[in-house]
């Protein structure tokens, strides 16, 4: 490994390689922090000191926690974590469900999260996240992500773009649980 390489837009020695849950791949800089892959998109995204809290450009190796969902970066000065997506799901039950940011500008914020407070992640199990309109019509169903957390851009079932307005959203879990808030998207 210790040959230059073009990686993303840096001319770079490669010092760790790291293949995360999620078929990315993460590669690690003498010098030029690390750049993820992603292999579905086909794009890079480099992180460096410049742009993120790396304690050092200079990357010695990576590693994964499966339960809270952090790459592991190492370097001379120490340990950063970096949240990539949660692999294992630990937590049992629903407690508070939240959404943030709350109210939802969509043209600026990008997607409001649905989140289960402590914890963040959802129970085990296959979640179901809905989110209505104030008449109760069904506006869209959402998947759970890779934090095991709902993402919703504002957008509708046909991916057009919803009016101002509050929109309810109800998570249930896989054993049936439920829990209920609202959301106020503003264009």
């Amino acid at each position: 490994m210790d040959e230059k390489r073009l990686f993303a837009s840096a001319e770079t020695t490669p010092t760790a390689i790291f293949l995360d849950p999620f078929n990315r791949i993460w590669i690690g800089s003498m010098g030029n922090g690390f750049s993820m892959y992603d292999p579905d998109s086909e794009r890079f995204t480099n992180y460096y000191q410049e742009i993120s809290p790396l304690l050092s450009n200079y990357i010695t190796c990576f590693g994964y926690d499966p339960i809270l969902g952090n790459l592991l970066i190492g370097t001379p000065d120490g340990l950063n974590t970096l949240e990539i997506g949660v692999q294992v799901k630990t937590e049992k039950q629903l407690h508070t469900v939240k959404a943030f940011p709350n109210p939802f500008f969509p043209d600026t914020d990008g997607f409001v999260q649905i989140v289960n407070l402590p914890s963040k992640s959802m129970p085990v199990g296959t979640n179901v996240c809905k989110i209505y309109d104030t008449s109760g019509q069904l506006v869209v169903e959402l998947k759970e992500n890779l934090f095991a957390r709902f993402d919703w851009n504002g957008q509708n079932k046909n991916a057009k773009n919803c009016s101002s307005g509050i929109y309810y959203f109800v998570v249930t879990t896989a054993k049936g649980e439920t829990k209920r808030g609202k959301i106020a998207l503003v264009r």
